[in-house]
This record gives structure tokens, C-alpha cells and sequence, in this order.
């Protein structure tokens, strides 16, 4: 991860209580955890994205192979997030603010999956 471990001065902007105003504070890090902060790996964000989600909320007190059924289609929609991101915006230089969120994305997913003949006449209709 890193050559050597020594202590980061990081500055962060926050609120303070008593004098109402936002003020420079400043404090230590281990530069290895000031890294992995500022860039954490792609498992981490996908993580993070499944979670924000997730299909398994609800279904844990019910058959055991669910959660796991759960657990491998949103890790399938994420990753298919992803490559969405990626693809469009390296490939075809798509703008990030012009793609779907990650919420519209799995939405539109989700509405082909319901009912894919109302959902591809209204794909039709929008082009």
C-alpha cells in the first residue's frame, strides 16, 4: 500500500457550535488511511452502490437462498451501472450529468422486468 507510514496534516472545513461559523480545522492522518480514503477500491464503491439499493432488505426471515439470490442480482446491477458509466463516458464521451442516476437506472430495469411490451413502447414513444 505504501513505501513508508508517517502522519498527514489534512484540513477540513467544519461547523462549529459555539461561534456559528465555519472554521478551518486542521488534523492527523496516517498517510496510508488518508490514501485508501481518496481512493478507495472499486470493490468499496460497488459496495456502497449495491447497498444504497438493495433487493434483500426484507427478506431475511424468509427461505435462506433468497439473500443470496438477492445479493447476486444486485451485484449484477451494479456492475451493469458501472459499465454504463464507463462505456458512455470513456467510450462515447458522454457527459455524467447526461447519463441515469444509479436509482433511474435500476428503476428502468425494473419496469422492463414487470411489463417489457409496455416498457419498450414507451422507449419507442421517448426516442
Amino acid at each position: 500500500v505504501s513505501n513508508e507510514i508517517k502522519w498527514t496534516e489534512i484540513k477540513k472545513n467544519v461547523y462549529n457550535v459555539d461561534s456559528g461559523e465555519v472554521e478551518e480545522l486542521k488534523f492527523l492522518r496516517l498517510n496510508n488511511i488518508d490514501k485508501y480514503n481518496k481512493e478507495m477500491g472499486n470493490v468499496d464503491l460497488a459496495d456502497q452502490l449495491r447497498g444504497t439499493y438493495r433487493l434483500d432488505k426484507s427478506t431475511r426471515n424468509r427461505k435462506w437462498w433468497w439473500s443470496i439470490m438477492f445479493w447476486s442480482v444486485g451485484v449484477m446491477l451494479t456492475n451493469a451501472y458501472i459499465m454504463y458509466l464507463k462505456v458512455n463516458m470513456l467510450e462515447y464521451g458522454v457527459q455524467r450529468k447526461d447519463l441515469m442516476s444509479h436509482h433511474d437506472f435500476c428503476k428502468a430495469i425494473a419496469l422492463y422486468w414487470i411489463n417489457p411490451e409496455e416498457y419498450e413502447k414507451e422507449l419507442k414513444v421517448a426516442a
